[in-house]
């Protein structure tokens, strides 16, 4: 027999995956650097970006604290929010 879980089966941690991917962006770009045309604006892309995603992780968080449930993937969910990013996407986070 199984034994069922609660929560997610989390084998590295996302933002230890976003860091990996990060650091694999830079050696990447110095092994193979890309010349592209209007190249000065891509970190004033890259910067907007960041401020949607924190924003969205921020809203998600603020909608687990609200409904009193664990934002930690290992914990077990306490209930099911639908609220807040939520409405549009199962993880957010």
């Amino acid at each position: 027999m199984t034994e069922q879980k609660d929560h997610a089966d989390v084998k590295v941690h996302p933002p230890i995956l976003t860091l990996i991917h990060i650091i694999a962006a830079f050696v990447l770009h110095r092994i193979f650097p890309l010349n592209l045309p209007f190249a000065y604006i891509l970190p004033v892309i890259g910067g907007v970006f960041v401020l949607i995603g924190l924003a969205l992780a921020f809203a998600a968080v603020r909608e687990l604290t609200k409904a009193r449930t664990t934002i930690l993937p290992h914990g077990s969910v306490s209930t099911v929010v639908t609220s807040g990013p939520y409405r549009f996407t199962r993880n957010p986070i």
